[in-house]
């Protein structure tokens, strides 16, 4: 309707490190506070909230779903007047059982299967959840990630490193499968999003993505790895590839916005190596410090307007609600470190309680709704 809308995301990737299912939702205690969390957002005033459990955890076995916890989010959100749009899949191609292996033992995103597996979950998703799912729903985030991540830096199962045969093959694997899964939600009336399609300085990725169908197209956009780009030059840009190649005039959401505080917004994150070693060199801000995120956001504010003159449809802008806990790729316990502080809800270890405390950014948030709310209100 041509209105911006603020959102919070919940992150909760659940990917297989050497054995061991690692749930970032338990790194951030989202998967456990989730009712306090929710909570948060609907105090920092947010209506929306990017979310959900991804469908390892849901789908266990061959005949085995546990809809309990998304019962009770779904429940609780509506009580509390929140609106979730679910990630279906989301760094989450790995289960203890196996089952999801193709007949040769090969990993779930190379199993010719996969497609076919995925629209029927994505049915059953549906038919369960369809009055809750008025803002759509994201079947895969990250089509171009997994691959990478899993059959080149080898991060995750199945630990390959360097095998670019199978991350092409798998990256358009993903994009039938995301497809699979688009065409049962739309046969519902459901409109798709695509999540964090378009990476910076990865152009197999962008060419995935043309193919993926949708009704709104989220990228990505850090002011730290842009390099001096505005978010303006990035819409016209991306906006021109999908009216040249697909002839549509796609509406964009802002999936993710808001880097960590340590990372200055002109700064390449490569060179910083605070990022994945912090060190008395690199130390992490103190709780709801805000510079360097102040200075994005009001780079924000001044590019919004540049993207309403442009008639660049713009349905969503976004903020991480738990910072995350990122640190060496997920392959190491959290207990005891910092976040990465790119959340509205700072994380801060606990010795004495020998647990994470929330830490609510209430400024932060409430800019974000303010930037958003001008945005509307201008001509």
């Amino acid at each position: 309707d041509g209105q911006l809308r603020a959102i919070g995301i919940l992150e909760r990737p659940c990917p297989m490190v050497h054995g061991v299912l690692v749930d970032h939702g338990h790194r951030n205690r989202s998967t456990e506070r989730w009712r306090e969390v929710f909570s948060l957002a609907k105090e920092m005033g947010f209506r929306y909230i990017r979310g959900g459990i991804p469908w390892n955890r849901i789908w266990l076995d061959r005949d085995t779903f546990d809809w309990s916890q998304l019962d009770e989010e779904f429940a609780y959100a509506e009580e509390l007047g929140l609106t979730i749009i679910p990630m279906l899949a989301h760094m989450s191609y790995d289960w203890e059982s196996g089952w999801m292996r193709g007949p040769d033992g090969e990993h779930a995103l190379e199993n010719k299967a996969l497609p076919e597996r995925f629209s029927k979950y994505t049915r059953r998703y549906i038919e369960r959840y369809r009055e809750h799912l008025t803002a759509g729903i994201i079947p895969i985030v990250e089509v171009g990630g997994e691959a990478l991540n899993r059959f080149v830096r080898g991060i995750w199962e199945p630990h390959r490193e360097g095998d670019h045969a199978a991350e092409e093959r798998v990256l358009y694997h993903l994009v039938d499968t995301f497809n699979a899964g688009a065409a049962v939600a739309r046969s519902f009336g459901v409109p798709v999003i695509a999540c964090e399609a378009i990476c910076l300085n990865a152009p197999k990725f962008t060419v995935a993505a043309l193919q993926l169908q949708f009704d709104v197209l989220g990228v990505n956009f850090y002011c730290f790895a842009n390099k001096g780009r505005s978010l303006t030059e990035a819409l016209v840009q991306w906006r021109h590839m999908f009216q040249l190649t697909r002839g549509i005039d796609p509406v964009f959401a802002m999936f993710e916005w808001g880097s960590p505080e340590y990372m200055p917004p002109d700064a390449w994150w490569m060179e910083e190596e605070g990022y994945k070693n912090p060190s008395p060199d690199h130390p992490y801000p103190a709780p709801c410090r805000d510079i360097n995120r102040k200075k994005e956001d009001d780079l924000l504010a001044s590019w919004l307007p540049e993207v309403k003159q442009h008639g660049i449809k713009l349905s969503f802008v976004c903020r991480f609600l738990v910072s995350n806990c990122w640190h060496y790729w997920l392959t190491r316990p959290s207990e005891g470190m910092e976040c990465d502080r790119n959340g509205i809800i700072d994380l801060t270890w606990s010795e004495e309680a020998q647990d994470y405390e929330y830490r609510p950014c209430y400024e932060i948030a409430a800019r974000l709704h303010s930037i958003v709310t001008k945005y509307n209100q201008a001509d």
